[in-house]
């Protein structure tokens, strides 16, 4: 079932979400795609690739994997790139890493001692709302809302309860697994939040696995991602 396979975008299924977004019509002509916790732009990469028309809002708080997407993005007029997280509410939080720039950086402090990393690394960060966001710049719908925030993923779709109640998201993809056990949250909480307006998936590597109701096997502390696509009224 695609447990513990979130490294690489072939191997996890993720590179197949874009394309079956695009075969079923799910977006516009073009599409506005959020990619929050875009470290140094992987999956923008992938985004141009399927819908070069898109436009990307990229959020990316660590200063390090900021900087990295300023030098390859910064000329591209489509990718707009956004020095911040998105949480439950505005705030300055400390992003907890191994080391300046890694792809664990979590807004946790994180005890892998068992895998002998230690999250010795931190700086100070600025967090934002999805809500306030697209109030500020206008946005009115997103196409597709990515994310990877390592355990951070709940906090982030409960600043943007305005634009679910409105339907205003028609994709959400996001990760699940051992960050959640850091974070406290727990995949009962996604679905209760999700379900009434879309239908989740959880994303293997070869297809999708629909998920139509909640049982406690969903509690699988292994990286796995899920796709959430809006329900017809």
């Amino acid at each position: 079932m695609n447990k513990a396979s979130t490294g690489a975008a072939n191997s996890s299924g993720e590179k197949n979400v874009l394309t079956f977004l695009k075969q079923e019509n799910i977006f516009a002509n073009k599409p506005i795609i959020f990619d929050v916790g875009a470290h140094t732009g992987q999956n923008i990469e992938q985004v141009i690739n399927v819908f070069p028309s898109a436009k990307i809002v990229a959020f990316e708080p660590s200063k390090t994997s900021f900087a990295v997407l300023q030098k390859k993005y910064k000329r591209n007029k489509e990718v707009q790139l956004v020095m911040k997280g998105l949480s439950s509410k505005k705030q300055t939080h400390k992003l907890f890493a191994n080391k300046a720039g890694s792809g664990l950086a979590s807004l946790y402090e994180r005890d892998l001692s068992h895998t002998d990393l230690t999250f010795s690394h931190s700086e100070k960060i600025v967090l934002t709302t999805l809500d306030s966001f697209c109030a500020e710049y206008m946005i009115e719908k997103i196409d597709f809302l990515r994310m990877d925030i390592e355990g951070h993923e709940l906090m982030a779709l409960q600043g943007a309860k305005k634009m679910l109640a409105k339907r205003s998201i028609k994709a959400i993809q996001f990760e699940f697994g051992g960050t959640n056990i850091d974070s406290r949250t727990y995949f009962k909480d996604f679905f209760q939040l999700l379900n009434e307006n879309y239908q989740i998936y959880r994303i293997l590597h070869n297809g999708f696995w629909p998920i139509k109701e909640y049982k406690e096997i969903h509690e699988i502390f292994y990286n796995t991602n899920f796709l959430a696509v809006m329900r017809d009224k």
